[in-house]
């Protein structure tokens, strides 16, 4: 991963063994994630797993896992509907005594590389903001379900302009 890649962390109150019990979850996405209005598996579990998220903004995206890491994690490439590449990325759990453990999820964006390498910059800081945002929010969403159970709305975290406007009332 290079300069551009966007990690959020975050501690979770629930063992590293309950956590990937979540995050290995055949179509696990379509509880955990707000922007996710569904989580179709055409492939699962290990290398080779393949899904599609489509989000509640009309988006939808292909993930093809390339790395299967039982228990600990795993490494994805993130494809639009016309196999483009547009992320690369880790997902890893790291436990934290008994009861609590760390996600860590890594994105690494490739969207911006058709650019020319002199604007590439200048494009990633205008979409960096928004590429964490969703990041920490898909991060709080399997944080969420993972301590309490429960299934995590839409926009729960806030909306996103790419993948989830706001609803209106």
């Amino acid at each position: 991963m290079d300069g551009r890649a966007i990690k959020v962390t975050r501690s979770v109150q629930s063992g590293a063994d309950h956590l990937w019990s979540v995050i290995s979850t055949p179509g696990y996405l379509e509880a955990c994630h707000p922007f996710c209005a569904r989580n179709d598996v055409q492939h699962w579990p290990g290398v080779g797993a393949a899904d599609t998220i489509a989000y509640y903004g009309g988006r939808i995206v292909q993930r093809h896992f390339v790395a299967w890491e039982e228990g600990t994690g795993y490494d994805l490439v993130v494809t639009n509907a016309d196999g483009a590449n547009q992320a690369a990325v880790s997902w890893r759990i790291d436990p934290e005594g008994e009861s609590a453990s760390r996600l860590t999820v890594t994105l690494q964006p490739h969207f911006l590389d058709q650019m020319p390498r002199a604007l590439r910059w200048l494009a990633y800081l205008g979409v960096r903001s928004r590429m964490r945002r969703y990041l920490e929010s898909a991060v709080a969403g399997v944080v969420h379900h993972a301590e309490t159970g429960r299934r995590v709305a839409r926009n729960q975290f806030g909306p996103h302009p790419w993948f989830s406007p706001a609803v209106e009332s």
